[in-house]
């Protein structure tokens, strides 16, 4: 969280830089610094032949990695319209049939930021790529199967999100439950946001020291 009196130090294109002056337990002051990041979007979609798109990326600063189709969401832009723009420029793909799953906010002592985590069912080729010339993108389909098979060789990028998805796919109730959901088969029974979590961790293991 960064205060609201906090002053910016720094504004780039995607970070910018907050400080503050914090009181501390004892009285005493000490200066904080947070970062501020953009929003960002990723996007489970889906065809009509029940296969998710899943892409291999490219860039000058990383190294090849696979993961779903993401990006960020640009100043003034709702998250779903980021998503809608991302699924096209990244892989020339459109839908109609859009849902948010969830939003995560990771925690971080230095950083703010949100990703937004939609499904867009159905999506159909609509066009060619329209990528950043820093981007080489290939786009693949995969079965629900292949997409678990990718998250088990712990291949995609988007790292807190792979995580909890593979989580919920090595348990057959939520797998199945988030494969409805996202193939559009679960509309009469959703799939509860509160399912979508990794378990909560348990601090009564801990006791105060003697």
């Amino acid at each position: 969280m960064i205060p609201e009196h906090a002053r910016r130090v720094f504004k780039g294109e995607i970070l910018e830089v907050y400080t503050w002056d914090q009181e501390l337990f004892d009285g005493s002051h000490s200066t904080f610094e947070r970062i501020k990041k953009v929003d960002g979007v990723v996007i489970i979609a889906t065809t009509d032949k029940n296969k998710i798109l899943v892409v291999r990326n490219e860039q000058p600063t990383h190294k090849t990695f696979v993961g779903l189709i993401g990006g960020m969401v640009n100043h003034g832009e709702r998250p779903v319209d980021a998503a809608k723009r991302e699924l096209l420029e990244e892989a020339g793909y459109s839908s109609d049939d859009w849902e948010l799953l969830k939003i995560y906010h990771p925690e971080s002592n230095m950083m703010v930021y949100s990703t937004y985590l939609l499904v867009a069912r159905n999506c159909l080729k609509v066009g060619g790529q329209n990528l950043d010339p820093g981007e080489k993108i290939k786009v693949f389909k995969v079965t629900f199967g292949g997409f678990k098979k990718v998250l088990e060789r712990n291949a995609v990028k988007q790292g807190y999100i792979a995580l909890e998805l593979y989580y919920i796919t090595k348990i057959k109730k939520l797998s199945d439950s988030l494969k409805n959901k996202i193939f559009g088969r679960a509309k009469s029974n959703p799939l509860k946001i509160d399912e979508f979590a990794l378990p909560k961790f348990d601090d009564s293991i801990f006791r105060p020291a003697d």
